[in-house]
């Protein structure tokens, strides 16, 4: 028997070949064991261990000490975040299914960031937001519309003592 999961764009995420039963007519969960169990004709049952039926996220090797953004852009969920090191460069990732992630990049050389950053998209562009390093408290952002190319950043001109937050001003 072969158990297929699918994630909501009915892409295949995990499969697990069951030998031992056919024909399925129920499919029962006991959660004080832990397990799945699948009834087959003749009343042949194969179980399944919630653990192995487990499916994990995806993993984004690398690191930082500030809290990541994420936001969804042309079908992918991007991910910006801080470099976890003396450069404080502005890194972003991506993926088509939360799962699998490009390798991180800087958004372009030279945006680098005190604090966090914050992405937004707005008439199919994707923007990041964030404050200068240099103590002027100075609001800077970049612009992507395919996700991978950014246009250097600009100077709002306004100054904040915190990072910009997009999320709650910009409609989506």
């Amino acid at each position: 028997m072969l158990v297929v999961a699918y994630d909501g764009s009915n892409n295949v995420v995990k499969s697990w070949t069951l030998p031992g039963a056919r024909y399925l007519y129920q499919i029962h969960l006991d959660p004080v064991a832990q397990v799945i169990h699948f009834l087959g004709q003749a009343t042949h049952e194969v179980t399944l261990s919630y653990d192995s039926a487990r499916i994990q996220p995806g993993i984004i090797n690398e690191s930082t000490s500030h809290r990541p953004s994420g936001i969804q852009f042309q079908g992918q969920f991007f991910v910006l975040f801080i470099s976890n090191d003396a450069n404080r460069r502005i890194m972003f990732t991506a993926s088509p299914d939360g799962k699998a992630f490009s390798a991180a990049k800087a958004i372009y050389d030279g945006a680098a960031s005190p604090e966090g950053v914050e992405p937004c998209v707005f008439n199919n562009v994707l923007y990041v937001f964030w404050t200068a390093t240099n103590g002027s408290q100075a609001i800077y952002f970049a612009s992507s519309t395919d996700g991978s190319n950014f246009v250097p950043h600009r100077t709002i001109n306004q100054a904040s003592r915190f990072w910009p937050d997009a999320s709650e001003s910009v409609g989506i």
